[in-house]
């Protein structure tokens, strides 16, 4: 693995240290810790902290950027999340989802692309 495969992965978030042997952790490491000290990786994405509704199946989760929630259904098949915009109200996407966890799971996707969009 070279360094620029390693700095290709960890600018796309896909560098998972149990994929590496022993000597390309370490230049891994290495290499991330020279990225870092000149500003050019910022670190991970935070995952959402999901909270449930107290009397239904919706979870929720309110982020700098905006308001993400998932709903199960209800009874009905596909889940569905959606976003709202802090700051721009024109920006409300929804999508459905297999489940409540695929639906978590896009929502934190879409999360960390705006996040990685907003970072130079």
């Amino acid at each position: 693995m070279t360094d620029q495969h390693i700095i290709d992965a960890i600018k796309e978030g896909l560098l998972d240290g149990n994929d590496l042997d022993a000597t390309d952790q370490s230049r891994a490491e290495a290499v991330l810790r020279a990225l870092r000290a000149n500003g050019l990786v910022v670190g991970k994405v935070k995952p959402l902290e999901w909270v449930k509704h107290p009397k239904a199946d919706i979870w929720r989760c309110d982020t700098a950027i905006g308001a993400f929630k998932v709903f199960s259904g209800f009874g009905l098949g596909r889940a569905s999340w959606d976003f709202d915009s802090a700051t721009d109200f024109r920006d409300a996407t929804s999508q459905s989802a297999a489940d409540v966890d695929a639906a978590k799971a896009a929502a934190q996707a879409d999360y960390e692309a705006r996040i990685r969009d907003a970072i130079e």
